[in-house]
């Protein structure tokens, strides 16, 4: 596998994978570093890629410059987006940074147009009694990551994240 490579853009081929060759427009929330967008426009005529977090966004515009992407900056929640917009919605990792999940669900689902797809790659979030636990676990993968063999974004070989990737899909379901 040539190119960047961590378990975010792992993901993005799963969510390519769950957006219908018919579809027109694409809408990816919590874009990132804007790997999905970029891949979607490659087939997608429309994408509308929306971000938060400005210095995030600026960077995957930078990224991709020739990239058929809308960027927006911009809070998904409260955002212009027109209601039924979209053939697919997308959100990788997003969800978990998000203050209610329910009501993100809720808007997601009024951004896809009836019969869309709305696929999210969702992760749990830290709640308070867990955060020594987390704290501990983040220590050590700092740790880990800095050694002097670390290098980023390549593939795992085989083994044990390489086969939890593969096995924590979760499945979309057409609205």
């Amino acid at each position: 596998m040539a190119g960047p490579w961590n378990a975010n853009i792992h993901y993005d081929g799963r969510l390519d994978a769950c957006v219908p060759a018919s579809a027109t427009s694409v809408l990816d929330v919590g874009c990132g570093d804007g790997f999905l967008a970029a891949r979607l426009a490659r087939r997608v005529p429309l994408v509308v890629a929306i971000d938060a977090d400005a210095p995030v966004l600026d960077r995957a515009q930078a990224r991709f410059p020739a990239a058929r992407v809308t960027w927006c900056h911009g809070d998904m929640l409260t955002h212009p987006l027109g209601r039924e917009s979209f053939d697919a919605v997308v959100s990788n990792a997003t969800l978990h940074h998000l203050p209610d999940a329910g009501t993100a669900l809720r808007r997601l689902s009024q951004l896809v147009r009836p019969g869309g797809t709305l696929a999210i790659v969702g992760f749990t979030r830290t709640e308070w009694r867990e955060w020594p636990w987390a704290l501990i676990t983040w220590t050590c993968l700092g740790a880990a990551n800095r050694g002097p063999s670390r290098r980023p974004h390549l593939p795992p070989a085989h083994g044990a994240v390489a086969d939890h990737l593969a096995s924590t899909w979760v499945t979309t379901t057409r609205i």
